[in-house]
């Protein structure tokens, strides 16, 4: 078991830690920032964040990076702990009892499934994954850039450049909760990345109070140039962008908003026979993009998970739920297996499907988990 530790008091983090080590890897965080960029380097089983440093908002924070987190509160004394609002916290251990604790509370926490929960209002990007990943290549072309990302409310959207996904959704998630004038369009910021060397620019411009773009950029890069790039991309969001009248950018071709119109949209999910491993979950985002762009498809959402897959896409005039499990579902377990010479099946039998724009909700989820199709 990998343990994500997040406390600001020194003693007591090194305390739990030398406790904590007996059965896990224990990764050490002084801070919320810390926190964010460890969990965006690789996955953790569970996060133990210590009752002082909690609240709802970091543990929101930290599922916009790994939705599937585990998160358990760290008591420092005897009071009776105070429960983040809305958090799903998985349950609590107290340090001076840390030890037996542990070895009865853990097990069962790591038995638990936590579900990636979706936020309907801010579910669909004025652009599909592959415009917005266009616009990105098409806008930010300076050398001094090495990632450049765009970012809901709800998470990272795309990237591209030298930060794996996972990192990029560990600094969307500090750019956007380190805001601090909400009234202020432009935030500039420092910040040392494990994956690249030394300390970084980031340099992100909000597009509306729910979108903003961030560029990662090498610290002798020109705020200048950083400006004139995010602005760029900024631009082509607000073009794209509901209630704006203005035209979409020029990398979409005029049918495929005209097709869009005549279509239907979709939310489907299905689930592993497995627990889907870590190592797969980028390879398989890849694959159902590319399976999007080869059926003339828009996907709007995606989210991948140990125990499940979840889309909302946009498929072909005329196609639907049976057609897109045909083509997402098998399409990409036969991809994996050819690309990881894997010869058992990958997904389980059945899928949920609605015509929906918005995400499935935690409890429609949750009802398909629990159904047997075997």
């Amino acid at each position: 078991m990998r343990i994500l530790l997040l406390d600001t008091n020194e003693s007591q983090r090194e305390q739990s830690a030398a406790v904590l080590e007996k059965t896990a890897v224990v990764t050490r965080a002084a801070n919320w920032r810390q926190a964010c960029l460890l969990l965006g380097q690789q996955p953790h089983n569970l996060a133990l964040l210590s009752a002082t440093d909690a609240s709802a908002d970091l543990v929101r924070a930290l599922r916009l990076i790994q939705a599937d987190l585990r998160v358990m509160l760290l008591m420092p004394d005897g009071r009776e702990p105070t429960m983040p609002a809305n958090a799903n916290i998985q349950g609590v251990l107290r340090l001076d009892n840390l030890e037996t604790e542990a070895a009865r509370e853990l097990p069962r926490v790591s038995r638990q499934r936590v579900l990636p929960v979706a936020v309907p209002r801010l579910a669909t990007p004025p652009l599909t994954i592959r415009q917005m990943r266009d616009l990105l290549t098409q806008s930010v072309t300076d050398e001094t850039v090495e990632s450049a990302l765009i970012a809901l409310d709800t998470g990272l959207v795309v990237s591209r450049g030298a930060l794996s996904e996972r990192l990029g959704a560990a600094v969307a998630v500090i750019v956007r909760h380190s805001w601090r004038d909400p009234d202020f369009p432009v935030q500039v910021q420092f910040l040392h990345l494990p994956a690249l060397t030394g300390d970084h620019l980031i340099y992100a411009q909000r597009v509306r109070s729910d979108i903003l773009v961030a560029l990662v950029a090498k610290p002798s890069a020109s705020t200048g140039v950083l400006q004139e790039q995010a602005e760029r991309v900024a631009r082509g969001l607000r073009a794209a962008a509901p209630g704006t009248g203005s035209p979409r950018p020029s990398i979409i071709e005029p049918d495929v908003a005209e097709e869009a119109a005549t279509s239907r949209t979709y939310a489907i999910a299905w689930k592993p026979v497995e627990p889907l491993p870590g190592v797969l979950h980028i390879p398989l985002r890849r694959v159902l993009e590319r399976l999007a762009n080869a059926g003339n498809s828009q996907l709007h959402y995606l989210t991948i998970s140990d125990t499940l897959v979840h889309l909302v896409v946009t498929p072909p005039p005329g196609c639907n739920s049976i057609w897109l499990a045909q083509h997402f579902k098998n399409g990409s377990e036969l991809e994996i297996r050819t690309q990881f010479n894997v010869q058992a099946t990958l997904w389980a039998r059945g899928y949920f499907a609605r015509e929906t724009t918005t995400p499935l909700s935690g409890a429609e989820l949750n009802l398909f988990l629990e159904h047997n199709y075997a």
